[in-house]
């Protein structure tokens, strides 16, 4: 088994997240992970999403995926840095070029 990088799209509104979107928001949503070259994770949800070709391993030692930027990096890395300690230890920091 491989394991990958997802994410959960759902939409905001009204002070909370919409666990049930209709499926003209579901499409919206695909159309938008689609466009920045998301994938559908396969997972039965709907709503969730796989970056294609980016393993954790890969991720836990510090091989990160080209097109991050300045914002991207310093959240990744704002991430790492409050990880601290604990186990597993956090992977390495972002070094954008």
């Amino acid at each position: 088994m491989q394991y990958g990088l997802g994410v959960k799209l759902l939409p905001f509104g009204g002070g909370q997240w919409n666990e049930n979107p209709g499926e003209a928001t579901l499409a919206r949503l695909a159309a938008l992970a689609s466009s920045v070259g998301l994938e559908v994770g396969g997972w039965g949800q709907k709503s969730t999403y796989k970056l294609p070709d980016v393993r954790i391993e890969e991720l836990k030692a510090g091989h990160y995926p080209n097109g991050g930027d300045r914002s991207w990096s310093d959240n990744l890395n704002g991430n790492i840095t409050a990880w601290g300690s604990k186990e597993p230890h956090a992977p390495p920091v972002v070094q954008i070029q």
